[in-house]
């Protein structure tokens, strides 16, 4: 049976799925910084998550994806999604590239550009793995497989021939 894991990031997303198939896949992701978190913020998190139900200021004790990973026995990931390139949805992605170095990366066809400046609570290096992994040719490791609305497959066989999907 599969398992599926939303987690609390901050302003971002980050969801996992594990497939029945030994498969896990990861959709967007933030708040992955390979980061030791600190003993305040670790008992901060243990008070809120025996506290009950209620608002429980849940955002102001975010999960860090790749320890959460870690956590549960997780050692690979074979699919990353991304929903859209904003950096709520890629803060982190270089460390948990390099943690857990995925096979698929599966993204939308873009041009985006950002522009960062020193306010900015999201790291430039994220944004510039993120355009090496979207632009570089060809595309082999991570394969990166870019989905189109209305795509079903049939018009990109090669991809799927390569890489199925494996729900």
């Amino acid at each position: 049976m599969s398992k599926v894991h939303f987690l609390n990031v901050k302003e971002g997303d980050c969801s996992i799925i594990e497939h029945a198939s030994g498969h896990v896949s990861v959709i967007d992701v933030c708040n992955a910084r390979k980061e030791e978190t600190s003993l305040a913020a670790r008992i901060a998190e243990m008070i809120v998550k025996s506290a009950g139900s209620g608002n429980l200021n849940q955002k102001a004790y975010p999960v860090n994806p790749i320890e959460y990973l870690k956590e549960h026995g997780i050692a690979s990931i074979f699919r990353f999604i991304i929903t859209h390139p904003d950096m709520d949805h890629l803060d982190g992605i270089k460390d948990l590239f390099v943690a857990f170095s995925p096979t698929n990366f599966y993204d939308i066809d873009n041009s985006k550009e950002i522009e960062f400046n020193e306010q900015s609570p999201y790291r430039e290096e994220d944004w510039k793995f993120y355009k090496k992994l979207r632009d570089t040719k060809p595309q082999i490791n991570p394969k990166r497989i870019t989905v189109f609305s209305g795509d079903t497959g049939i018009h990109r066989a090669k991809d799927w021939e390569l890489f199925p999907p494996c729900f």
